[in-house]
C-alpha cells in the first residue's frame, strides 16, 4: 500500500499490514492441556525513501508492533500454529475483531492530513492504543461479551437451517440487549446475568413501552440462548452462573387477550360479496373530484387504471382470506400448498414453524367447499397468491374497511408493564392474518368439531390452547347446553 505524504518529499511503503492471530503459552506442567488467550498481533514494517531516485541516502526500515486481547480463550491443542487460528476456523467474533483493527489502520493510512512520517507513527500508536483501551472495556478481564455469544448462537442456528422467522426473533433480542447495555454504559458478560440484570432489563423495556408479552418473549428467547451455553459451559470453558434459571428471572405477567374471530355473518359476507358496486362507487367519487378540479385532467386515465388495479388486489385479498379461514394455516404456510399436498379430500402438510421442534408435525386439513373454491382454479398451487406478511395484513384491513366490517370493539393498549388503557377500535383495524386462523378454530368449535380433530388440523398439541376459543364461543355453548334436557 503506497501513500505520498502532503508537504514533504518523502513517501512510505507498508510492507506488511495483515493482522495475525497468536496465542499465549505459559510454561508449566501439562501446559498443552491448558487454555490460553487469543491475541491479535499487528506488525507494520515500512521503509522510508526519498523521491529522488539518484539519492545515495540509505533506506530506513521502521516497525510498529501492537498486540490486542481478543477476549477469547482456547485449548492450546486446538490451536493451529501454522495458520494462526483455531483448528475449527475463526469464529465470527474473531473475524469482526480483526476487521475492526484493519479498518482503523486503513483510515489512518488514507488520512490526507498527515504531513510527516513522525505524525504517521504517532497517529498509528495513539489510535491503536486507544482502541485497546476501548476493547478492554468491552472485554472485562478478558471475558467475551453477551452480544458476541448471542451472535455466535445465531450463526449456530443458521447452520442448522433454523427458519428465517426464528432467526429474526433472535436478532431482535440481540438488538434489544444492545440498546440496554448502551443505556447502562457497559458491555455485559455472562457474569452480569443475575436477578438485578433481569429487573433492570424489564424496567428498560417497560420504559420503551414494549407490550408485556413482548418483554416476556424477549426473556424466553434470552433464556434459550443462556441455556445453550450453560449446558456446554465445561467444554467451552465458560464461567457462568445459573441465576437465569430462577423463576424470578424475567418474571412478567403474560397478558391473555381473547382471540378476535370473524363471525358466521362476516365470513359469508366475505365469501359472497360482489365488489363491482364498490368499484363503481369509487369511480363515481373519483369523477366528482375531477369535476371539482382536485386532479389535473392528464391524470384521469392513470387514476382510473389505479382503481382497476386496486380492486383486482381486493379480489386477491378476498381469496387469500377465504383460503386461510377455511384451512386455519399460519401465514408462513398459507402460500406453500402444492398439488402434492392434496391427498384425496385432505391437505397433508408439515408446518414450517414446528418443522425442527416436533418429531412428527404433520397436519391433516379436510378440504371444504370454501378451500376447494379457492384452490381448484389455482390447480392447488397457493404460491400464485403469495404476498409478504406485512402487505397481506395491510390489505386485510383495507378490504374489511371497504366492505364495512366496522363493529366497535374494546381494545386494551399496553405500554410497558403499567396498567392498560381502554380504547375502542373498528374490527376492520384489529383483524390480522393470525385472526383468520382464530376464525377457523372458533368456527370449528361452534360446529361441534371434536377437539382432537381441530388439534390435528391446526398442528396444536395442547388442549389448554383450545380453552380460549371455547371461552370465546360461550354463548353458543350455553344455548347448546340448554337443549340437553
Amino acid at each position: 500500500m503506497k501513500k505520498r505524504l502532503v508537504g514533504t518529499s518523502e513517501k512510505f511503503i507498508i510492507l506488511n499490514n495483515q493482522p495475525v492471530f497468536k496465542s499465549t503459552k505459559r510454561k508449566r506442567d501439562n501446559w498443552k492441556d491448558d487454555k490460553f488467550w487469543i491475541y491479535l498481533e499487528v506488525v507494520f514494517h515500512y521503509k522510508h525513501e526519498l523521491v529522488d531516485p539518484n539519492s545515495r541516502t540509505p533506506r530506513k526500515v521502521e516497525r510498529i508492533r501492537r498486540r490486542f486481547n481478543s477476549g477469547e480463550q482456547i485449548m492450546y491443542k486446538n490451536w493451529d500454529r501454522i495458520l494462526g487460528e483455531p483448528k475449527s476456523g475463526l469464529t465470527i467474533s474473531l473475524m469482526k475483531f480483526r476487521n475492526k483493527i484493519k479498518n482503523k489502520v486503513y483510515n489512518i493510512l488514507t488520512n490526507q492530513e498527515i504531513e510527516s512520517l513522525d505524525a504517521l507513527d504517532k497517529e498509528l500508536i495513539t489510535v491503536l492504543d486507544n482502541f485497546v483501551k476501548d476493547e478492554n472495556k468491552k472485554i472485562e478481564h478478558g471475558k467475551k461479551t453477551l452480544i458476541a455469544y448471542i451472535e455466535e448462537y445465531i450463526q449456530f442456528r443458521k447452520e442448522r437451517n433454523t427458519p428465517w422467522g426464528t432467526l429474526k426473533e433472535f436478532g431482535t433480542v440481540k438488538n434489544r440487549i444492545n440498546e440496554f447495555q448502551k443505556s447502562q454504559n457497559k458491555y455485559f458478560t455472562f457474569e452480569d446475568i443475575n436477578l438485578s440484570f433481569s429487573d433492570n432489563l424489564i424496567k428498560f423495556l417497560s420504559n420503551k413501552e414494549y407490550h408485556p408479552n413482548t418483554i416476556k418473549k424477549t426473556f424466553e428467547i434470552l433464556i434459550t440462548i443462556l441455556n445453550h451455553y450453560y449446558n456446554r459451559r465445561e467444554e467451552l470453558m465458560i464461567d457462568m452462573n445459573d441465576k437465569f434459571k430462577s423463576s424470578e428471572f424475567g418474571k412478567v405477567t403474560e397478558v391473555k387477550s381473547k382471540p378476535i374471530a370473524l363471525n358466521d355473518i362476516e365470513i359469508e359476507l366475505i365469501r359472497t360479496v360482489d365488489l363491482a358496486p364498490y368499484k363503481k362507487k369509487r369511480i363515481a367519487e373519483l369523477e366528482k373530484e375531477f369535476k371539482k378540479g382536485k386532479y389535473e385532467e392528464h391524470k384521469h386515465k392513470f387514476l382510473l387504471r389505479n382503481v382497476d388495479e386496486q380492486f383486482k388486489n381486493f379480489e386477491q385479498t378476498r381469496k387469500r382470506m377465504l383460503l386461510q379461514m377455511s384451512t386455519g394455516l399460519r401465514v408462513s404456510d398459507l402460500f406453500r400448498i402444492k398439488p402434492s399436498n392434496k391427498k384425496g379430500d385432505l391437505l397433508v402438510m408439515r408446518p414450517k414453524k414446528t418443522l425442527n421442534t416436533k418429531e412428527d408435525n404433520t397436519i391433516y386439513i379436510p378440504l371444504n367447499s370454501i378451500s376447494k373454491e379457492v384452490l381448484e382454479p389455482l390447480h392447488y398451487d397457493s404460491g400464485r397468491l403469495k404476498i409478504t406478511p406485512h402487505k397481506y395484513n395491510k390489505d386485510i384491513k383495507d378490504f374489511l374497511e371497504l366492505i364495512e366490517i366496522n363493529e366497535e370493539m374494546e381494545n386494551y393498549e399496553y405500554k410497558g408493564i403499567k396498567d392498560p388503557k381502554l380504547t375502542y377500535k373498528k374490527k376492520s383495524q384489529m383483524i390480522t392474518s393470525h385472526n383468520l386462523r382464530d376464525t377457523f378454530i372458533s368456527k370449528a368449535i361452534r360446529q361441534n368439531v371434536p377437539i382432537p380433530m381441530i388439534l390435528k388440523a391446526t398442528g396444536q398439541s395442547s388442549y389448554e390452547v383450545m380453552k380460549k376459543y371455547i371461552d370465546l364461543n360461550n354463548d353458543d355453548l350455553v344455548n347448546q347446553m340448554k337443549s340437553l334436557f
